[in-house]
Parts: structure tokens; C-alpha cells; sequence
């Protein structure tokens, strides 16, 4: 029987994204049932799979005897809701075995924290589509919308969605076809009235992480907020533009060498965004070809990184946890972190 080990991510949400990373991890490790699990432990050993959840995360989440982290992102401490000082100082109690991240700017970010990591991609960057499609002439212009209550670098989805419907609109004008694909559940309402106005399709089967990789890779480019729209495009060798809302976004672009077709959401106008829409047309050869060489890199050190955490887990002393047994680590974590919130309470009082 497979061991059981603690998975931690943010599954079970309608979010394509954090479904993919969960399902290409499973087939990265099939040795080993990953049990989504977040706030109990299964066994001694967790996996933080992917997703951007340092340094905040292990605060949420129990902090394991076995710690290892797969292609994790980590936040700008700007874009985390009630951040908390300890974060940095859990993140570093949690003794990851072996910390790996999805880009160059999670790794600076740690590195300045006094933490070591190594950088590995975005783990969906190993999904391949069932076929590539070169075809340069494709008309079909992937969009993805998403909405954060202006959760967003300049505090203004209406923007956003003005400056995108008059994009959009340029490119039906200009012969293209541009097909908008959700990525979220929570994004379907206002995803099908922006459609309804420009009379846009929009993708049905963005539930089924297969169809709709396959699906993105039969397009010319992609445009895109969500974080993992992108990475779909890259894995199917689509070029695409980042609508950075969240720095995440940029660490990824900068991770496959698109960094230049990146546009901040507090700079994004219409304007701008034909402009380098219409740069990355003229030079999509050439950036296809890009993405060729950085997804396929980031595959082989991903096959890498998965024999080594293998490896290591297999000369570990295994423990399945039952409830009771498993109270040790909980408890420890639970003094652990309360003693951070006595100590801000402390400090707060005293300052």
C-alpha cells in the first residue's frame, strides 16, 4: 500500500490552477498518496506541492516532524491579508528537507530571509498537452479574466475590465478570434456578462484540467490574469502576456524569460497592451521557441527534484498517523504558535 502523505495545498475550491497542481503532483509521485490535508496530520511527512504559499502557510497549516516543499511560490508580505511577523520565523522552524520554488524572485525573496532554496518551476509546468500545435496563422486568442475585489496592484478591476473589452474588441476588429477561458468558479458571472457584451465564446470545459490544456494549445497567443493561465499557455508552448495583478505573476513570467510581456494592472491600458500584443505576434517564432527551452529545462529538474525527495523520504522512519497518535506534532505546533502571539501581544503593548 502507497504511503500517506500530508499534501498541502488549496484543493476542493473550483480553482483550475490549485486542481492542476494537486493532479500532476500525484503523477509526479506515485509512490505516494498525497492526502489533501491542511489542518491535521496523515503522517509524518508533508509535501507544500505548489502554489504560492510561503511564508504565510506554515502558520495556517501543522508544522510536520518531515517538511518538503515542490515548486512553491512565495508572496511579496505586501499581498498577504493580516500578515503577521512570525511568518518568516515559522517558514524557517518548518525545516524544509529540501525548499523548492517556482521562480527566481521566490528564491531572492527567501534568500534574503536568510533562507536557501532551489528553483524548480511551477509544477504544472509539467503537464504536456495530447499535441502541440505550431500553426502561426491560428486565429484563436486565449483570454483570461478574473476578479479579486480590487485586490489588485492599483486597487481598480473596473479598469481592468474596460481596458481589456476595448483589447478585446481591437482583436475582433483585426480578424482574431479571442475565446475567454475562466479559471475560477467565483469568476463565471462576471466572465459571462463581459462575454454577452462583446458576444465572445467563452470555454465550457475549464473544469477538466486535459481538455482545456489541449484546448489552450491549439491558440496563437494567450492573455491572462490568473497565475496558472499562464502556466497552462507555457506547458502547452503558447506565448502568451501577463496581466500582473499580484507579483506572483511577474516571478513566474521572469521564470520562462517573458518578463517583457508583463503589464502591471496599475498600468494597464488598452493602448499598451495592443502594443505588446502585437510585439509578440512579430516575434512569436522566436518566443515559442523560447518557451520550448525554459518549460523543457524546468521538466528535467523537476524529474530531478522528484527522485531526490523520493530518495530522501524512503530513508526516512515512516509513521501513518491515527488521530491520537498524530497529537504530538500538532501540539507542539500549536505551543509553538501561540507563543508568537503572546510575544505580538507583548511587543505591542510594551511599543
Amino acid at each position: 500500500m502507497n504511503k500517506k502523505i500530508n499534501f498541502i495545498g488549496w484543493q476542493n475550491h473550483d480553482n483550475l490552477g490549485d486542481e492542476a497542481i494537486y493532479y500532476v503532483d500525484q503523477k509526479l509521485f506515485p509512490k505516494y498518496n498525497l492526502v489533501s490535508s491542511n489542518d491535521r496530520l496523515i503522517s509524518n511527512i508533508t509535501l507544500f506541492g505548489g502554489g504560492t504559499l510561503l511564508p504565510h502557510w506554515p502558520y495556517i497549516c501543522p508544522i510536520n516532524k518531515y517538511n518538503y516543499a515542490f515548486g512553491v511560490g512565495v508572496q511579496d508580505i505586501r499581498f498577504i491579508k493580516n500578515y503577521k511577523n512570525c511568518y518568516i520565523d515559522l517558514t524557517k522552524k518548518s525545516n524544509f528537507r529540501y525548499l523548492m520554488v517556482r521562480g527566481y524572485i521566490s528564491q531572492k525573496i527567501l534568500k534574503s530571509w536568510g533562507i536557501q532554496s532551489e528553483v524548480i518551476g511551477d509544477p504544472v509546468l509539467s503537464l504536456e498537452p495530447n499535441q502541440y500545435h505550431s500553426n502561426p496563422d491560428s486565429k484563436r486568442i486565449m483570454i483570461n479574466l478574473a476578479f479579486y475585489n480590487d485586490k489588485v496592484w492599483g486597487d481598480n478591476e473596473t479598469n481592468i475590465y474596460i481596458q481589456m473589452k476595448n483589447f478585446c474588441e481591437y482583436l475582433k476588429t483585426n480578424g482574431y478570434n479571442p475565446i475567454i477561458i475562466p479559471f475560477w468558479k467565483k469568476d463565471e458571472l462576471i466572465i459571462n456578462r463581459f462575454a454577452n457584451d462583446l458576444g465572445l465564446e467563452v470555454f465550457k470545459d475549464w473544469l477538466d484540467i486535459e481538455k482545456t490544456l489541449n484546448f489552450i494549445a491549439t491558440g496563437n497567443a494567450l492573455v491572462g490574469l490568473k497565475l496558472h493561465s499562464l502556466v497552462f499557455s507555457a506547458a502547452a508552448y503558447v506565448p502568451f502576456i501577463s496581466i500582473e495583478y499580484n507579483p506572483k505573476c511577474f516571478d513566474f513570467s521572469n521564470s520562462v524569460g517573458f518578463d517583457s510581456y508583463n503589464i502591471p494592472t496599475d498600468k494597464l491600458t488598452a493602448d499598451k497592451l495592443i502594443m505588446l500584443f502585437n510585439n509578440l505576434i512579430k516575434n512569436r517564432n522566436m518566443m515559442k521557441n523560447q518557451l520550448e527551452e525554459k518549460v523543457s529545462y524546468f521538466r528535467l529538474k523537476q524529474k530531478e527534484a522528484v527522485a531526490k525527495i523520493t530518495q530522501d523520504i524512503e530513508s526516512l522512519n515512516y509513521k501513518d498517523y491515527e488521530y491520537l497518535s498524530g497529537l504530538y506534532y500538532i501540539s507542539k505546533d500549536f505551543i509553538i504558535k501561540r507563543s508568537y502571539q503572546i510575544s505580538s501581544l507583548i511587543n505591542m503593548t510594551s511599543s
